[in-house]
């Protein structure tokens, strides 16, 4: 059995999350966007045995009552481990314990994680046309509580 631990993202985490953010090439957020949400509630980190294995990155506004999960990730040697699944838990369980009404995110048609989020309990909503950098459509999903 692996140890996780999920937890707040530092400044120290930086080098590691852009490591495995590189998995999305063109699509990739830049460094100063994941910089500024240093220390944030919403701004996780997955170990596994110590190591950053994933993160994610979610977007509130108080006066929403609702999240958006921005981006998550799990280094690409690690996939298939269930650490997506864990992060996700891990994030609904945090939205609900704090009162917010539902999560929101957008995801590439053809990206295995839309299985999870469906398994979730996420809905499809809309078709983003044109979304991704290549002319894409991405598909909007929400999980209301």
């Amino acid at each position: 059995m692996i140890h996780t631990t999920i937890r707040i993202a530092e400044l120290s985490d930086l080098d590691k999350i852009m490591l495995i953010e590189a998995q999305f090439g063109e699509e990739a957020f830049e460094r100063s966007i994941f910089r500024r949400q240093l220390g944030m509630p919403t701004f996780c980190v997955l170990e596994a045995e110590g190591i950053v294995v994933g993160y994610y990155l979610a977007l509130t506004r108080t006066n929403w009552g609702k999240i958006r999960l921005y981006s998550i990730a799990v280094d690409p040697t690690m996939h298939k481990m269930g650490f997506g699944a864990l992060m996700m838990q891990d994030l609904i369980s945090k939205s609900f314990s704090r009162g917010y009404v539902s999560i929101s995110l957008e995801v590439a048609e053809d990206n295995p994680a839309r299985h999870m989020y469906e398994n979730f309990g996420f809905k499809q909503i809309d078709i983003l046309e044109n979304y991704y950098a290549n002319g894409n459509p991405a598909i909007k999903m929400e999980l209301e509580f």
